[in-house]
């Protein structure tokens, strides 16, 4: 089908664009500057074909698709591209002549008629050296071209996506080219050399030309990864939307009832694309100064920190760089290649393993489960939490480290300790993480952990002992400026000064560059990736500016700060919800700031602002709400809105979903808003039922794309709900809370003693939680759908009173029988334990079985009857198995819960000179401490 299209004069300064009256647009100069190097390269080549010799070109692309579930494929409905030249933009879009494969156009046959059509309309003057294509989530669009498979090889995979320039592998002798693999391009070293390399495009007259292809995915430069409404709200020119009674996954019917409000929807979200682009990349070359433009926020937070840094010897320096020297002979060339490796300096990496031991992440507990009471919940965080904190450090003297086992030694320090800790039993809030295989990091009252010096300092002033097994100190040059301050300063000024100019979009970029930078700090182990180039899996090389040292000690310092916040609001007998990174909710209005953690926190605060500093400003309140609900480490949801908040609540609630995948309408409603998606976390969360699952539902992978050259498709995916606690902290104090005209379990939490005891308490909880599946058989692929049910129905969720207390004896049975030899838990817990028990005893005439004098003799039949009658389904087997050679009489196996004394209630009503206290364990249910038998067996035991 023809290209529809139009032409339109492009005014840059209504984008936001700088331009020059005379030359044209100077961004255009700018990003031309910055591929010079590549194009040079490439051009020295005598055996390249001749390539267009215009000015760059950068065009917006995006396809409109529909997925076709007979054949796992997306059904192309349009494609639509927004072409800037110098002064106008070509925009338009193409009809495939129908759904499937063949119909689908070539990349070289599709850019190469939009190159045309724009050359002959006078967009542009010549056929770019280089032409730019912009896309949201590129990987996504890249298979709607029929070649896409033929060179899928040149394009370099980022971040699950594809960008930067399409290129070529270095050219092979007769030798090497015959032992190409795989179709990868792949040398027989293994190894993939490559550079630019134009591509062949045909024009409508079917002249061939060539030009550059650089592939830019506006994903990558999106603060949070986010979508094309964000970049529009930015832009000011918001996302199409489609009508009423439409929807994206149906976009044929749409497109077939619509077709000019298809088109205009497919056109925008290409236009948003090419102006954002445009927009940061001018913001990265002209207002930053940047020689080259990143492909993620991440590299551009680098560029610009290394920029300000200014001096390259002293930038290595600081972050303990060398360079080795290398020398070898490379036959293609025939001659001698010098190569310099990137290294740590030796200084550095004495102690760098340690360090990296030392690094853990943030500090992520969930204190309370369930609806609160009514009242005031806030949601404090810290301000720029590591963006401040990364202002603590100086200059780090590597060759002067020195090891020490006494605490007080890392106070005011960076540093890295394994220690072996205690808290007092009164401690709330211990602060030292101890890391977990499965779990995450957990905050004991004992045990051993890495731990930082700000967290070494928050636990002495909280009365811990502590004994340092080994410490490192590094001192700190404090007669030089701080490493960060500079970018610190540079990211608070530039943000600040946007947000007065109402400029959101590069006051939101420059917030993201400024969190992203610590990310940076912190890539200290490689991660294995996929390959687009060679095929196969590689792995990651550390930031520029990686640094154990350097990450530790930033984490470690927002870990204690926000520790100690929570300690001291815990202590005024506030509740302390949950801690999330660098935040916490709590019931506290008047937060106490006088700790040594905060004081250093607030110092720093004051530093970068200067005279506009106000006390207090380290915390600000984001957030307040009337109640919460709260489930586990980063899921807590608005029970109630705060009333002075009703009008600005879309904004202004407590919202963690815990990684639930929300649906795109939930009865009739789109989730187009926070409250909305509160509601229905609400509902899902109250509502909630065992084995329930949920969709998660994700995309193909990069590598499975690539090896099924497959289009970018949903997987179908189904996962267990889990809303329950995460048992981080031990659950205490019961109860059941209104919420919603209904009521929900609660609980307050205490610390485990050790982390063995949290991992044990949680692998019992996802035991009794989660659906239990027989084996399979042999050959068998799925379970049947009575096998299924029977599964699920032996699952459990926390909701009740009963629920709780049906949990608290599953768990206090496998913790009374962890050291037993004989005796199994079983699903129902105590009673079959205290049964199974009791018939033994009863058949081997022990614990006070033997003389059966008060009660008359019964027969095995008539026991099981008794037991049956008394609510305790028994069989002739049940009581026979107890008579066999071999059984063992476990003592002291059962715990003490309101369902095994219930059992007991009856065997003594019928045989009193039963001598219990053999049975019962130590292990006692909170709802009965105060019993009588539980106050004897404690007694006795």
């Amino acid at each position: 089908m023809a290209i529809k299209y139009s032409v339109e004069d492009f005014i840059p300064a209504e984008h936001g664009l700088t331009a020059d009256e005379v030359d044209g647009s100077d961004i255009l100069k700018d990003i031309k500057r910055n591929i010079d190097l590549g194009i040079e390269e490439a051009t020295s080549d005598p055996d390249k074909a001749l390539q267009g010799r215009g000015e760059p070109t950068h065009a917006g692309f995006d396809p409109e698709y529909e997925f076709n579930p007979e054949t796992l494929e997306n059904d192309i409905v349009l494609y639509g591209f927004y072409l800037i030249g110098v002064n106008k933009v070509l925009k338009g879009c193409i009809r495939p002549d129908g759904f499937g494969r063949k119909y689908r156009w070539s990349f070289k046959k599709l850019f190469g008629n939009i190159l045309h059509i724009a050359k002959r309309e006078g967009v542009i003057s010549d056929y770019p050296s280089v032409m730019f294509i912009y896309s949201h989530f590129i990987r996504a669009d890249v298979s709607s071209w029929s070649d896409f498979w033929n060179f899928s090889h040149k394009v370099k995979g980022v971040a699950g996506t594809i960008t930067g320039p399409l290129v070529r592998g270095k050219e092979y002798g007769d030798g090497q080219l015959s032992q190409l693999q795989n179709g990868w391009g792949m040398g027989n070293d293994g190894k993939r050399f490559y550079r630019p390399e134009p591509i062949m495009l045909s024009d409508c007259g079917r002249r061939t030309f060539t030009t550059y292809i650089n592939f830019v995915d506006t994903i990558a430069l999106v603060p949070g990864r986010k979508g094309l409404d964000f970049i529009g709200k930015m832009l000011g020119a918001a996302k199409g939307v489609l009508p009423e009674g439409h929807h994206i996954s149906r976009y044929k019917d749409f497109d077939k009832a619509e077709p000019l409000l298809s088109e205009e929807y497919c056109l925008q979200d290409a236009m948003l694309t090419v102006i954002y682009g445009l927009r940061i990349q001018q913001f990265c070359l002209q207002t930053l100064g940047l020689r080259k433009v990143p492909t993620t926020i991440g590299g551009i937070a680098v560029a610009l920190f290394k920029k300000l840094i200014g001096d390259r010897d002293y930038f290595n320096e600081v972050f303990g760089i060398r360079y080795i020297k290398s020398q070898q002979w490379d036959g293609l060339s025939q001659r001698v290649k010098k190569r310099l490796r990137k290294a740590e300096t030796v200084s550095r990496r004495y102690h760098s393993q340690f360090f990296i031991d030392g690094f853990s992440g943030g500090l992520n507990i969930s204190c309370y489960f369930g609806p609160t009471e009514l009242g005031e919940f806030n949601d404090f965080d810290l301000v720029s939490a590591y963006v401040i904190s990364m202002l603590s450090i100086h200059p780090l003297d590597y060759s002067a480290c020195f090891e020490t086992k006494n605490p007080a030694d890392f106070i005011g320090e960076l540093g890295v300790a394994h220690i072996t800790f205690k808290f007092s039993e009164a401690t709330i809030q211990p602060c030292f993480a101890v890391r977990t295989e499965t779990y995450g990091l957990v905050f004991p009252l004992e045990g051993e952990c890495y731990t930082t010096a700000p967290e070494i300092e928050n636990a002495l002033s909280m009365g811990a002992e502590i004994i340092i097994n080994h410490g490192v100190i590094v001192p700190q040059k404090r007669n030089e400026p701080r490493i960060f301050e500079s970018f610190v300063r540079w990211v608070r000024e530039n943000r600040t000064a946007y947000d007065n100019n109402g400029e959101t979009l590069l006051a939101e970029f420059v917030k993201a560059i400024g969190n992203t930078l610590f990310g940076k700090t912190a890539t200290l182990k490689p991660s294995n990736f996929f390959d687009t180039e060679t095929g196969g899996s590689k792995q990651s090389t550390p930031s520029a500016i990686a640094n154990p040292y350097i990450a530790s000690h930033i984490t470690g310092f927002v870990r204690a700060t926000l520790s100690e916040l929570m300690n001291n609001s815990d202590k005024k007998g506030c509740l302390v919800i949950s801690g999330t990174t660098d935040g916490y909710l709590t019931d506290d209005a008047e937060i106490d700031l006088s700790g040594p953690m905060c004081k250093q926190y607030q110092a720093l605060c004051d530093l970068v602002d200067g005279e506009s500093s106000v006390p207090g400003s380290m915390l600000k309140r984001k957030h307040w709400v009337k109640q919460v609900l709260s489930l586990k480490t980063r899921a807590q949801l608005t029970g109630e809105i705060a009333e002075d908040r009703a009008a600005e609540a879309d904004k202004k609630i407590v919202l963690a979903k815990g990684s639930v995948k929300l649906p795109k309408v939930w009865d009739g409603v789109k989730l187009d808003n926070d409250v909305i998606k509160n509601d229905y976390m609400l509902d899902l969360t109250l509502n909630r039922q065992p084995g329930q699952k949920v969709d998660s539902s994700h995309f193909i992978s990069m590598r499975e794309q690539w090896y099924t050259q497959s289009d970018l498709i949903m997987i179908q995916k189904q996962v267990l709900l889990n809303l329950e606690y995460d048992m981080k902290r031990k659950p205490v104090n019961p109860r059941m809370m209104p919420i919603r005209d209904t009521e929900h379990l609660a609980f307050d939490t205490v610390p485990w003693q050790t982390v063995e005891d949290m991992e044990f308490a949680r692998s019992i909880f996802d035991g009794w939680r989660k659906p239990t599946y027989p084996k399979k058989r042999e050959g068998q692929t799925e379970y049947t759908p009575e096998e299924v049910a029977k599964a699920i129905s032996l699952a459990n969720c926390l909701k009740t009173m009963d629920d709780y207390y049906r949990f608290e004896d599953f768990y206090l049975c496998h913790l009374s029988a962890e050291t037993k030899k004989g005796i199994n838990v079983q699903q129902g817990g105590s009673v079959c334990m205290l049964k199974r028990l009791f018939l033994i005893a009863y058949k081997k005439g022990k614990w006070g079985l033997d003389s059966q004098s008060e009660s008359p003799s019964l027969t095995q039949a008539e026991v099981a009857e008794w037991l049956t009658e008394g609510g305790y389904p028994t069989t002739v087997d049940d009581v026979s198995y107890g008579g066999r050679k071999g059984v063992r009489l476990v003592s002291n196996a059962v715990p003490v819960t309101q369902y095994s004394l219930k059992l007991l209630v009856l065997i003594q009503s019928r045989y009193p000179s039963f001598e219990y206290l053999h049975v019962f364990s130590r292990h006692i249910a909170s709802d009965v401490i105060n019993e009588p038998i539980a106050v004897e067996i404690q007694a006795s035991q």
